[in-house]
């Protein structure tokens, strides 16, 4: 029984292991759309709200009332809808316009606050749905800014979102692992000469 016992655990572990590899070369073939779908629906939210606060402000200006400001906004969704409502077909594709996108939210100096992101993973609902299509772990989702805001500004720019989303995609890897255990020991030898000039003991 012993000697089945292993066997099956070895075979298991084979299965499991050929499974998640398999799973990381679908994931990597996906990922010029997964980018694009990702930035996609990020200029969507904040074009959207750029938007809003656009039209808010000139029907205030005007004196208009709410029902005449949802009109404003409507036909300037509408408008943006139509602007990029173009799907692309193939990978070359994907990668262009994810790259046309990127560039064009860098040049509006797009910056999201915590505050704004853990907003849209309360209220975005297609925003979500795209996160959990790409295999973005979701089960502590109010984590997700503070994993993606890794110099610790307090602000994402648009790429930091969209290259830091696209690293969370499904299962750590052996190459994430390794990775971490490379840049801790790099820390590790940094500290190790700081304390040495500074004359402290490591």
């Amino acid at each position: 029984i012993g000697i089945f016992n292993l066997i099956m655990a070895v075979f298991i572990d084979n299965v499991t292991e050929g499974s998640t590899k398999k799973r990381q070369r679908q994931l990597g073939a996906n990922g010029p759309k997964t980018e694009f779908v990702i930035a996609n629906i990020l200029r969507h939210i904040i074009l959207s709200n750029v938007l809003r606060k656009e039209a808010e402000d000139e029907m205030r200006a005007e004196g208009a009332d709410g029902r005449r400001i949802s009109h404003s906004l409507n036909e300037k969704l509408l408008a943006l809808q139509e602007m990029y409502g173009y799907k692309p077909h193939t990978t070359e594709e994907y990668i262009e316009l994810a790259d046309r996108i990127r560039d064009e939210m860098t040049e509006r100096d797009v910056v999201v606050t915590k505050e704004e992101f853990n907003h849209w993973l309360t209220t975005e609902k297609e925003f979500i749905s795209k996160l959990d299509d790409a295999e973005i772990d979701l089960s502590c989702k109010f984590d997700l800014f503070d994993v993606l805001d890794a110099d610790l500004s307090g602000e994402l720019e648009f790429d930091e979102m969209v290259d830091g989303l696209l690293k969370c995609r499904g299962p750590a890897s052996k190459t994430d692992i390794i990775a971490i255990r490379l840049k801790t020991a790099l820390v590790v030898k940094m500290m190790t000469k700081l304390c040495e000039k500074l004359g402290v003991d490591p």
